[in-house]
């Protein structure tokens, strides 16, 4: 993701005239705040795609977590140590709150996981209909999945499937092999995840 500031005009004039990003683009907001003095300061990141992290459960139990939870946990504040406050005029203690400020219409999200060869790979819970992403606290967009990808194998190599929605049915596709068939939406292998936003 490439932080940017409301005054870098050359980064807004790319995005605004790319039309990759016109469909999807989207933008975070960070807020910083103070322990003591409360005061704020905002950056903004523009992002084509999510790079969220899922937790690795280090048991051979297995404990399913929704693609939700996941971008909840991404966007979770984070405590900093010696952040500088120019109302303090000192170094703070402060958190940092993200939120997505602006959606694209088509939401990529790619999830990041951690490889154990002691434990199994955590599993993800995907929606095909209706994720819900929350812009402010009282608007909340929803998305439906038309695309994902599965991965096999280990960080250097491996093998990759993707799934294909065509109006009502979704479709496998196999290296040539392409088949009708019904997704998984509980799954240890999925990579990345397509989901276009409903219009309203």
């Amino acid at each position: 993701m490439n932080e940017i500031g409301s005054d870098d005009s050359s980064s807004d004039y790319y995005f605004s005239k790319n039309l990759i990003s016109d469909v999807f683009r989207g933008r975070i907001k960070r807020v910083t705040e103070c322990s003591i003095c409360h005061s704020s300061s905002e950056t903004f990141e523009e992002f084509i795609s999510l790079s969220v992290p899922v937790p690795q459960w280090y048991s051979n139990e297995t404990h399913p977590i929704s693609l939700e939870s996941c971008i909840e946990l991404f966007l979770h504040y984070e405590n900093v140590e010696d952040w500088y406050c120019e109302e303090c005029n000192q170094k703070r203690k402060a958190k940092i709150y993200s939120t997505i400020n602006d959606i694209p219409k088509v939401l990529i999200i790619q999830l990041v996981r951690i490889y154990s060869k002691k434990y199994p790979t955590q599993q993800v819970l995907f929606p095909l209909n209706d994720l819900v992403v929350q812009t402010s606290p009282n608007h909340f967009d929803f998305y439906d999945l038309y695309s994902f990808i599965t991965h096999t194998g280990s960080l250097s190599k491996g093998h990759y499937i993707s799934w294909n929605r065509v109006l009502d049915q979704w479709y496998c596709c196999n290296d040539e092999n392409v088949s009708q068939s019904k997704p998984n939406t509980s799954s240890d292998t999925v990579y990345i995840l397509f989901y276009k936003r409903k219009v309203n």
